[in-house]
Protein backbone atom coordinates (compact mmCIF):
# COMPACT_ATOMS: atom_id res chain seq x y z
CA UNK A 1 0.00 0.00 0.00
CA UNK A 2 2.94 2.11 0.68
CA UNK A 3 3.73 1.91 -2.91
CA UNK A 4 0.15 2.89 -4.31
CA UNK A 5 0.34 6.01 -2.33
CA UNK A 6 4.58 6.64 -3.16
CA UNK A 7 2.38 6.65 -6.78
CA UNK A 8 0.09 8.94 -6.10
CA UNK A 9 1.86 11.13 -4.72
CA UNK A 10 3.90 12.31 -7.92
CA UNK A 11 0.76 13.04 -9.99
CA UNK A 12 -1.04 16.37 -9.27
CA UNK A 13 -4.32 16.32 -7.12
CA UNK A 14 -6.44 16.23 -10.05
CA UNK A 15 -4.64 13.09 -11.54
CA UNK A 16 -5.06 11.85 -8.48
CA UNK A 17 -8.69 11.96 -8.24
CA UNK A 18 -9.04 10.78 -11.67
CA UNK A 19 -6.85 7.92 -10.93
CA UNK A 20 -8.74 6.97 -7.63
CA UNK A 21 -11.76 7.27 -9.84
CA UNK A 22 -10.79 4.50 -12.17
CA UNK A 23 -9.52 2.58 -9.91
CA UNK A 24 -12.88 2.70 -7.62
CA UNK A 25 -15.21 1.91 -11.33
CA UNK A 26 -12.67 -1.04 -12.64
CA UNK A 27 -12.85 -2.50 -9.27
CA UNK A 28 -9.16 -3.45 -10.01
CA UNK A 29 -6.97 -1.71 -7.36
CA UNK A 30 -3.71 -4.15 -8.13
CA UNK A 31 -0.17 -2.23 -8.44
CA UNK A 32 0.07 -2.96 -12.00
CA UNK A 33 -2.93 -1.44 -12.87
CA UNK A 34 -1.66 1.56 -10.78
CA UNK A 35 1.63 1.37 -12.74
CA UNK A 36 0.03 1.13 -16.40
CA UNK A 37 -2.00 4.21 -14.99
CA UNK A 38 0.91 6.11 -13.42
CA UNK A 39 2.98 5.06 -16.86
CA UNK A 40 0.24 6.58 -18.92
CA UNK A 41 -0.34 10.13 -17.35
CA UNK A 42 0.42 13.02 -18.99
CA UNK A 43 3.39 14.68 -18.01
CA UNK A 44 1.77 17.89 -16.92
CA UNK A 45 -0.66 15.81 -14.31
CA UNK A 46 2.68 14.95 -12.85
CA UNK A 47 4.21 16.86 -10.02
CA UNK A 48 7.49 18.87 -10.60
CA UNK A 49 10.71 17.46 -10.09
CA UNK A 50 9.46 13.79 -9.32
CA UNK A 51 11.56 11.45 -11.28
CA UNK A 52 11.00 10.42 -14.57
CA UNK A 53 8.52 7.73 -15.41
CA UNK A 54 9.53 4.30 -15.84
CA UNK A 55 8.51 3.25 -19.87
CA UNK A 56 8.18 -0.29 -18.72
CA UNK A 57 10.48 -1.12 -22.25
CA UNK A 58 8.50 1.08 -24.29
CA UNK A 59 9.49 3.71 -26.64
CA UNK A 60 8.77 7.40 -25.94
CA UNK A 61 6.33 7.39 -29.47
CA UNK A 62 4.56 4.03 -27.84
CA UNK A 63 4.33 5.89 -24.16
CA UNK A 64 2.54 8.96 -26.10
CA UNK A 65 0.19 6.65 -27.92
CA UNK A 66 -0.68 4.84 -24.50
CA UNK A 67 -1.35 8.27 -23.13
CA UNK A 68 -3.82 9.52 -25.71
CA UNK A 69 -5.52 6.08 -25.83
CA UNK A 70 -5.80 6.09 -21.57
CA UNK A 71 -7.21 9.91 -21.68
CA UNK A 72 -9.45 8.90 -24.59
CA UNK A 73 -10.65 5.79 -22.88
CA UNK A 74 -11.25 7.83 -19.50
CA UNK A 75 -13.62 10.56 -21.62
CA UNK A 76 -15.65 7.11 -22.96
CA UNK A 77 -15.81 6.16 -20.05
CA UNK A 78 -17.27 9.48 -18.30
CA UNK A 79 -19.43 9.75 -20.90
CA UNK A 80 -20.97 5.76 -20.24
CA UNK A 81 -20.83 6.81 -16.19
CA UNK A 82 -23.03 9.90 -17.30
CA UNK A 83 -25.47 8.15 -19.47
CA UNK A 84 -25.92 5.31 -17.47
CA UNK A 85 -27.94 7.17 -14.74
CA UNK A 86 -30.00 8.66 -17.38
CA UNK A 87 -31.13 5.37 -18.96
CA UNK A 88 -31.62 3.44 -15.85
CA UNK A 89 -34.00 6.27 -14.66
CA UNK A 90 -35.57 5.81 -18.81
CA UNK A 91 -35.76 1.94 -18.60
CA UNK A 92 -37.37 2.13 -14.24
CA UNK A 93 -40.47 4.63 -15.84
CA UNK A 94 -40.91 2.67 -19.15
CA UNK A 95 -40.81 -0.75 -16.91
CA UNK A 96 -43.30 1.20 -14.49
CA UNK A 97 -45.62 2.16 -17.70
CA UNK A 98 -45.66 -0.84 -18.75
CA UNK A 99 -46.64 -2.28 -15.11
CA UNK A 100 -49.48 -0.10 -15.51
CA UNK A 101 -50.89 -0.82 -19.01
CA UNK A 102 -50.59 -4.45 -18.33
CA UNK A 103 -52.78 -3.70 -15.41
CA UNK A 104 -55.63 -1.55 -17.07
CA UNK A 105 -55.49 -4.05 -19.90
CA UNK A 106 -56.03 -6.99 -17.87
CA UNK A 107 -58.98 -4.92 -15.52
CA UNK A 108 -60.70 -4.21 -19.29
CA UNK A 109 -60.72 -7.59 -19.71
CA UNK A 110 -62.41 -8.38 -16.87
CA UNK A 111 -64.46 -5.40 -17.69
CA UNK A 112 -65.72 -7.02 -21.20
CA UNK A 113 -66.54 -10.56 -19.53
CA UNK A 114 -70.07 -11.38 -19.50
CA UNK A 115 -71.69 -11.53 -16.08
CA UNK A 116 -73.28 -14.19 -14.83
CA UNK A 117 -76.72 -13.87 -14.58
CA UNK A 118 -78.29 -13.11 -10.32
CA UNK A 119 -79.83 -15.81 -9.13
CA UNK A 120 -83.08 -16.26 -7.38
CA UNK A 121 -83.67 -17.79 -3.99
CA UNK A 122 -82.31 -21.55 -3.39
CA UNK A 123 -84.81 -23.52 -5.31
CA UNK A 124 -84.32 -21.67 -8.44
CA UNK A 125 -88.34 -20.63 -9.13
CA UNK A 126 -89.63 -17.35 -7.73
CA UNK A 127 -93.26 -17.35 -6.08
CA UNK A 128 -95.40 -14.85 -7.81
CA UNK A 129 -97.33 -13.65 -4.86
Amino acid sequence: MAEAFRILKKMKPLRQVEVAELLISSGNYSMPYLRALYAATNRDLLIPGTEAKKAFGLTPEQLGKMEREVEGLQRELKLIEESHGTETLNLAIASSGAGLLAAADEQHARDALPRPAPQGPAGGAEDGR
